[in-house]
Order: C-alpha cells, then structure tokens, then sequence
C-alpha cells in the first residue's frame, strides 16, 4: 500500500498564521551554523508545511498538484490537490530530506530539495511556463535548501571538458583530458572560503563527475572528505547519486571505509538504502553469496520504498522473473503494424528483447553498437532475432527517431503501459535488455548485452 496522502490544500492556512510568523522571525534572527546531518529528538513534532504557490502571471490555478517525496524514494510521502487560489498546509512524516514539485496545466514542473528537522517550513512558488520561470522559496528555522544547482554550475567546465573527452576517446586517454579539467575546477573550488556549505556541495559534484567518467582516484576522496565530511548534511542530499562517487572503486580499502563512515554518520534513508546497495555490489564481485543475501535481506526489510531496494529487486530477488536459466515470462506486445506480436511467434528460435524509449540517453548511446552487431551478425538472415519494444507514449516519436536518427531494420513493437511492464518483469527503467534461447530459456540480461559484450554474447549463444 502506498503512503501517499491525498490531501487538498484548502483548509487551515489562518489558523497557522502565528505560528508561520514566529517561524519567519526566527528564521531572521538566527545565525548560521555548519551543516550537519538531521538529528531530530524522536520526541520532536514532526515537519509542517505551509504556504502558498501562484500560476503564472498570478492567475489561477487550473489543476495544480503538490508532492513531496523522500530523496531517491520511488513514492511520495504526501500529493496535494491544490485548491486554485494555491494555499496549504500539511505535515510530513518526520525529519528528513525531501524533494517538493509542484505541477499544473501548462506550467513547467518546479521542484526543490531541501532538508528540515522539525518545525514550519514556509514555501513561496510560483510557476512559469519554461524552467527559468519558475520561482521557489523555503524559509524556516532548521530548514537547508539543497545546493546542487550552484555546485554544479561550478563544474559545469569539467562537465564539458569530460563530453569532449568522451567523443576523442579513440584518439587517446579520455582520463588524461578530464583529469586536467578537474586540476582546474578543483583549485577553484579550494579557493572558495567563504561558503564551506557550496564548497561540500561543489565538491561531491566534482566527485561524481569524475566518478561517472570512471577517473576518480580512491586518493580523490581525501580531498572531498575534507570538503565535505562524512557528517555533512550534503552527503544526505545525494542519495542514490553517490553511486557516481563509489561504484568505480568498490574493492579498494578506503572507499570502503569511507562507505562504513557514511553509513555511521548519516541517518538519510536514501543514502543509507544505497550504501546498502553498494555493499551488495561489492560482496557480489567478491563471490560472497552469504553476505549479499544478508544486506539484500537488510535493504528490503529497512527501506523497501527506496529506488535502491528496487535496483536490488531487479538483480538480486531469489523471485524475480528475468533471471539467467529461468523460462522467460510470456508476452504479448503491439507491433509498430498493428499487428500483435507475442513470444510465441519465436518459438525455436533465439532473439533478443530489448525494452527502450526515444527520450532514453543510454537506449541511444547502445545504437551504434547494437546496429553494427546487427550488420555483422547477418541482419535479417542473422542467428538471432531483435525485438525493441517501446514505452513512448506517443508513436509518431519512434517513426521520427527511425527517419532522423537510427533506421532500427528490426522487428519493433510498442507497450502503451510501461508501469504494468515495469510491475509485471520487477525493473524500474530503460534500457532493459534480456536474451532469450530457443527453448524459451533466459541466456543472458542487460549487463552481458551492452556495448561490446553484446556481439559476443549473442555469438557465444549460437554457437
């Protein structure tokens, strides 16, 4: 059952009037502190939220909602139907780091994450029709607001440099490139001593960045820790994002330790579900099957909700349906035609099945490989049928993406409920890739049939 509150925003706005004012106040008038991890008296009464959010140009809210949810969480802890004048007033389940979105018809999303104790937490919003419309505000005593969006437009040079270097790859060392830029980015960020709250932020930005492009060094973290130590509340912020920090360096002693530390430090259910995670993923590299279900086993009982305790569900439940040597679960898809399209029209033949969209960035960085293991495989002819089934919405997307993009020769069809896919087959994304045998028999997912493993995998399949 799903914990959200259905809740409408009309309601106790002037009775919270005192208590809002008083929270204002106190907000003025206290001096800042260093930023630490949440630390609320079980005893503290939990977080409320009031405040107010305008349409554009100050008109009316047409059909506005409201959700607040717990930083990589998959649902939300409460949604709100706005009333059109656009106050509320709710509370949430207690302290935390949370992220607010507000929606309405034509109006552009607005989200903000923030982290509070206890308390009142005022919020001011008002829509816009593009991004850099939108205006959001938090006030409150004990409330921190995340600082993401400035610490990344202080590596935004390094995001840059490390897309280059992605694209010259092939010329040489693509490390060699972005580890120059991060020198650079790096000495201005140490050169900020005025803001240590940026500079933790700025610095596990830094961090990531080097983390995704696979160059960062287990030595880096010493730099970032004294940034940003494992107390700080800006760890908390990052959830399921410190995948980018750690998961290059699973087995090496001081991310390990540093991983231990978070875990002591931090009481943020998103980030500790994803330290868990990352656990898992270093016991399993290890070979230590004992220990991964054990942490498996802690993650689902500790933080079922989260989108770590999903990702676990995916590779790790001894239930789930898509694992290697299973029968494959039976489907039936629409085709681009029409037509439907149903496993057992590949009956006694090999094929692989691949779950995509057009918006998806990764489903478009596999193109390239995937049509050149197509080529060498036969094409039509070849041992093993593609089968790309897409979650878009809209078809005219995928008729687009195929004219101006890639041609995509194979057999594609389309599944209009990708929720009920995603439920049904136990993933929560795309891609999804799972390779089938001919007697119906998963051979291979979606690790084994990326970039260059794919045309070996399938080869090793029809030998």
């Amino acid at each position: 059952m799903s914990k959200t509150s259905e809740i409408h925003g009309r309601g106790r706005w002037p009775r919270r009037a005192s208590s809002l004012l008083g929270a204002m106040l106190l907000f003025a008038c206290k001096a800042p502190e260093p930023m630490t991890g949440l630390a609320s008296s079980p005893t503290a009464p939990a977080p409320t939220l009031i405040g107010h959010v305008q349409a554009h140009g100050g008109s009316a809210l047409k059909a506005a909602r409201m959700s607040v949810s717990r930083v990589s969480y998959r649902e939300p802890e409460l949604s709100l139907s706005l009333d059109p004048d656009g106050y509320f007033d709710a509370s949430l389940p207690g302290a935390g780091v949370y992220v607010v979105e507000f929606v309405d018809i034509d109006h552009t999303p607005l989200r903000r994450a923030f982290a509070v104790d206890s308390g009142v937490v005022e919020i001011r919003a008002r829509l816009g029709t593009s991004e850099s419309e939108g205006t959001l505000e938090l006030r409150g005593e004990g409330v921190v607001s995340s600082r993401d969006a400035e610490a990344w437009a202080l590596v935004d040079e390094l995001r840059k440099r490390a897309e280059q270097a992605s694209i010259e790859a092939d010329e040489g060392d693509g490390c060699e490139v972005v580890l120059a830029a991060a020198a650079d980015v790096r000495a201005g960020l140490d050169a900020i001593d005025d803001d240590r709250e940026l500079k933790a932020f700025a610095a596990l930005a830094w961090a990531q960045m080097l983390g995704r492009e696979g160059c960062l060094a287990p030595g880096d973290l010493d730099w970032v820790l004294d940034a940003a130590p494992v107390e700080h509340i800006a760890w908390a912020f990052q959830g399921i994002r410190v995948q980018d920090v750690f998961a290059g360096m699973l087995h090496d002693p001081l991310p390990r330790r540093v991983r231990l530390q978070l875990a002591q430090a931090q009481t943020e259910p998103g980030l500790r579900a994803h330290l868990l995670y990352l656990d898992i993923l270093d016991f399993d590299r290890s070979g230590d099957a004992a220990r991964v279900g054990e942490t498996y086993a802690a993650l689902i009982r500790d933080y079922a909700g989260s989108t770590s305790a999903q990702l676990a569900r995916e590779a790790y439940d001894p239930a789930r349906p898509l694992q290697v040597g299973r029968t494959m679960p039976d489907w039936q898809f629409i085709g681009l035609d029409g037509e439907p399209l149903r496993a057992t029209d590949f009956r006694g033949q090999p094929y692989l099945l691949e779950i995509w969209a057009t918006w998806c960035g990764p489903c478009i960085d596999e193109m390239e490989s995937v049509h050149a293991t197509w080529d060498a495989l036969g094409r039509e002819r070849g041992p093993v049928r593609f089968v790309w089934v897409s979650i878009d919405t809209d078809l005219e997307q995928i008729h687009s993406f195929r004219r101006e993009q890639w041609p995509m020769p194979w057999i594609l069809a389309h599944e209009p409920d990708a929720q009920a896919l995603f439920d049904a087959w136990w993933f929560g994304g795309v891609p999804m890739a799972v390779l089938v045998d001919p007697e119906g028999r998963i051979a291979a997912t979606s690790d084994e049939l990326r970039g260059e493993a794919l045309r070996s995998t399938l080869l090793e399949l029809t030998k």
